[in-house]
């Protein structure tokens, strides 16, 4: 039985405004005209929304900026409220709206001559592919992105494209060439201050140590990702990094140590209703319950009622599961499917059905 490693958010390229706030965007729409000034409020306001993880808003602000943009027949205004339209569906995890507003967007930006624009719609639609499980696709996408951003010498567009690149690589298993992509990135990150990026970076290779089994640095890694998370108070990228030492604590037959990391991760996945944070977490928890109950020394370390007892765990571990799938099949994330099923049969086989 394993327990995931956590791959969430991919970093995509975002709107400008990354350095305002979600405040003074508001207090200057109270004065802003109905023209294309407001329309760049509208969707650094919508940006906003998405980097805080609140797509609700993020979406209603991105559909005012495109609202007021087809009304002044502004391309880029509406290019633009399509790309946040389609981040802040994506963290909805409404898949095929995402990849819909993404391929409109693409559009526009292919009729204005925008190459980083166009750069940026590759690269998100093949996020979209990637969490569709169609790596094929994810590729293709992400390989143009690179193509474009390569030609315009922009470092931040291309260290997106090799760290997404490196994610499908990591799919196939082939970890050295992935490991190349992601260093490359580190590198870029490092130069151009972008901690966030940098962060995710560190996971990717961390989650490589891990299914290397090279525990101590994996456990390097996943901490260097979570310190920097917890410097920007990124719940999700704090969440993510947890989980995932809870792994290596699993792993390392630490138990009890791994589900208080799990649990750590799954209060904050639900503070901010991050599903798919929530179905991993419920999937790693109940695999820890079934590693419990199939070592008879952990069992001997529980107390109360519980101790020594197999089939109370068993049956613990086959509830956080089931919950798990059940969410997963409802975002139609299936990447971690299978392992889930693996250890279900496990659990029911030693339980005799």
């Amino acid at each position: 039985m394993q327990a995931a490693a956590q791959k969430n958010a991919v970093v995509l390229p975002l709107d400008t405004n990354a350095g305002t706030t979600i405040g003074p965007l508001l207090a200057k729409l109270k004065s802003a005209g109905n023209d294309t000034g407001k329309v760049n409020i509208y969707n650094a306001i919508s940006d906003q929304y998405y980097r805080t993880n609140d797509p609700a808003n993020g979406s209603a602000y991105g559909q005012k900026a495109l609202e007021l943009a087809e009304q002044l027949d502004w391309k880029k205004g509406k290019a633009s409220a399509l790309n946040n339209l389609g981040h802040n569906y994506l963290i909805k995890f409404e898949y095929i709206n995402a990849l819909s507003y993404y391929d409109k967007a693409l559009v526009l930006y292919e009729t204005m001559g925008d190459l980083a624009g166009i750069t940026k719609m590759y690269t998100s639609k093949g996020e979209v592919y990637y969490l569709l499980s169609q790596y094929a696709e994810a590729q293709e996408n992400y390989f143009k992105a690179l193509k474009i951003a390569e030609k315009e010498h922009s470092a931040e567009d291309i260290a997106a494209c090799q760290i997404n690149i490196g994610d499908i690589y990591y799919k196939e298993r082939n970890f050295p060439k992935a490991l190349e992509y992601y260093n490359a990135c580190v590198k870029i990150y490092t130069v151009i201050d972008d901690k966030r990026a940098l962060a995710i970076a560190y996971r990717d290779i961390a989650n490589i140590y891990f299914e290397e089994v090279n525990l101590v640095k994996a456990a390097e890694y996943y901490n260097k990702a979570l310190e920097i998370a917890e410097n920007g108070h990124d719940k999700k990228n704090i969440a993510e990094n947890l989980s995932n030492l809870g792994n290596v604590y699993s792993e390392q037959q630490e138990h009890e140590k791994a589900l208080e990391y799990a649990f750590r991760s799954l209060k904050l996945n639900r503070e901010i209703n991050n599903k798919s944070g929530i179905a991993n977490n419920l999937g790693n928890i109940g695999t820890t319950y079934l590693l419990i109950g199939t070592d008879p020394a952990a069992l001997a370390k529980i107390k109360g009622p519980a101790k020594n007892n197999e089939t109370i765990h068993l049956q613990k571990g086959i509830r956080y599961i089931n919950e798990a799938v059940t969410i997963e099949l409802k975002l139609g994330e299936i990447n971690t499917l299978p392992q889930f099923y693996e250890n279900l049969s496990e659990a029911y086989s030693l339980l005799g059905n």
